[in-house]
Parts: structure tokens; sequence; C-alpha cells
């Protein structure tokens, strides 16, 4: 059985974030900005973009460790029962 794996795009997600930042914070686009404060942006929509990820992976992790403490309760309460 194969599994199939959705890879996020993390570059276009990043400038996403670099671009709604520029216009939210100098009105500009993020192409029009000197290239000292493009870096500054971008690494900072970067930080974001992971921080959110994180966010995501442990929700994910939470929900499997979850679903395996029930797995493991219902084969416990099943042994307990004679099942």
């Amino acid at each position: 059985m194969a599994v199939s794996l959705r890879k996020p795009d993390v570059l276009d997600r990043t400038l996403e974030k670099a671009e709604d930042a520029a216009e939210q914070t100098y009105g500009r686009e993020f192409s029009d900005l000197p290239p000292s404060i493009q870096m500054r942006i971008w690494l900072e929509a970067e930080q974001e973009v992971e921080s959110d990820d994180q966010c995501r992976d442990d929700l994910i992790y939470e929900q499997i460790k979850a679903q395996r403490e029930e797995h493991w309760d219902s084969l416990e309460l099943d042994r307990r029962l004679g099942k």
C-alpha cells in the first residue's frame, strides 16, 4: 500500500505572507521595497510559516496520541471483560 503525502509549498506560503506584510506595513508591493526591508520581511514570513507548520504538526501528534490511547483503553477493557 502506497502512502501519498501532499508536500506543502513552503515557498508559496512564505511569499504570500511576505507580500501581505509588505502591503500592511508599507502600503507597497513586496517587490517595490528596498532589498534590506525585503530581507527582513522575508525572514519574518519564514518564521511565521515555520511556526504555523509546528503548530499543525503538534496538533496532528496530539490527535494520533489520543487515538492510540483510546485504542489501548479499548483493548484493555476487552481484556478485562474477557473478550
